[in-house]
């Protein structure tokens, strides 16, 4: 927790002497770019407009998404949305080019075999040349994100998320534990060579060498120089199994990350994120996994639509509702609330735009959220027994769930 005030710190002051204002107080005529993009080709659009190549006025590349961004949603029928990004439509339009642009049918990741997100190699082959910029501009996004202190329901492999905050040394990001994210079974294989004898080795038949096969093509690929013609024993396992690692884990994902690297860097110093271990970045991408404190998410929440002393007991009602939630449903009621289920490392004072409750006069509807403004439309009910009845029907079914 402390590394995390420390960052959150050093943002602060690289926003300070680099002029870079904020999400929330964005106004007319401070630095920040306003763009226009299609609901319906979000990821697309973003990139064409926030993708690295292209040349600004000042002759760096445009633009410098540092600064605050505004967005306005085109629809379906090619009308401009109603509203004004105060930062909740940022907000929302950056979640979803995020879980599109790591989405697998999208060809630019995998997943492990308990969905954890890695890069995939033949996204070389599907984007051409055009690969290292997606690379980069994924990046740069997931690197707002962090800068923004937004959250986002996405889970990385532990050896991905290594590489891409790590140091950037060759040999110092990714270690044989890390093999256990990708490939459980091979982990086992590779720790119980370390235990195996001579003979047992022998019998094996290793060497310094592997074999893949793309697209039908067998090629074998030396781990070390003439590494077909070194035998695997006692006095090198160490080493092998150091270099197996490095290249099924590293060498292979190697042009992506160092894509992703550099768009990172564009945003925050990669170095701040750097001193992380690998759970405490997942935790700044997709929040704690744990249930919320009540109490401190209602200090931090803003309601609005209070006319009188009943709606006011009203809301007191619902907050005891929320409290006897079992911890199922109050995960499922942040992420109807929020789209994320984690609370923020910070606490909900980070969150942005500020949680809030907008309360309806109309008994017969459904609560309602509006995700990127982080807000629940509640009804008023006549009993506590119908408000805790309706609630946990909207939560559980998302039948009240609206992006905007």
């Amino acid at each position: 927790m402390q590394r995390i005030k420390i960052f959150s710190k050093l943002l602060a002051f690289h926003r300070r002497q680099n002029n870079i204002g904020e999400m929330m107080d964005f106004q007319p005529n401070s630095p920040g770019y306003r763009i226009t993009v299609r609901r319906d080709y979000l990821y697309q659009d973003a990139f064409d407009v926030l993708a690295p190549g292209l040349v600004n006025e000042r002759g760096g590349d445009r633009p410098d998404i540092r600064d605050p961004i505004r967005v306005k949603m085109i629809n379906w029928a090619g009308q401009n949305e109603a509203g004004m990004d105060g930062g909740g439509i940022f907000r929302e339009f950056l979640n979803e080019v995020l879980k599109e642009g790591f989405d697998v049918n999208k060809g630019l990741f995998q997943v492990t075999h308990n969905q954890l997100i890695y890069p995939n190699p033949l996204s070389i082959v599907v984007y051409g040349s055009e690969y290292y910029r997606h690379y980069q501009f994924l990046g740069r996004m997931l690197a707002k994100l962090i800068q923004e202190k937004q959250l986002i329901e996405l889970r990385f492999a532990e050896f991905f998320l290594a590489q891409l905050f790590g140091s950037g040394r060759l040999d110092n990001d990714v270690e044989l534990q890390h093999m256990k994210s990708f490939d459980p079974i091979l982990f086992k294989h590779l720790r119980s060579l370390t235990e195996f004898s001579n003979q047992e080795l022998d019998d094996l038949q290793l060497d310094f060498s592997v074999v893949t096969d793309e697209f039908d093509e067998i090629k074998k690929i030396n781990l070390k120089a003439n590494g077909s013609n070194i035998r695997v024993n006692q006095e090198n396992v160490q080493e092998y199994v150091r270099l197996y690692v490095n290249y099924h884990l590293r060498l292979k994902f190697a042009p992506m990350v160092n894509a992703m690297r550099k768009g990172i860097s564009e945003v925050v110093n990669i170095e701040w994120l750097s001193m992380f271990s690998v759970n405490e970045i997942q935790t700044l991408i997709a929040g704690i996994e744990t249930v919320f404190d009540v109490d401190e998410m209602r200090k931090h929440c803003m309601c609005t639509n209070i006319r009188d002393q009943t709606d006011q007991q009203y809301i007191h009602l619902f907050w005891d509702v929320v409290h006897n939630l079992s911890a199922d449903d109050k995960t499922a009621l942040l992420k109807f609330m929020t789209g994320c289920s984690r609370p923020p490392i910070e606490g909900f004072k980070e969150i942005f735009p500020p949680l809030g409750i907008l309360l309806i006069n109309e008994e017969h509807l459904l609560p309602t959220s509006a995700t990127c403004m982080n807000m629940l439309k509640l009804p008023k009910y006549q009993t506590r027994e119908k408000l805790e009845e309706k609630l946990r029907y909207a939560i559980n079914s998302g039948a009240g769930f609206e992006l905007i």
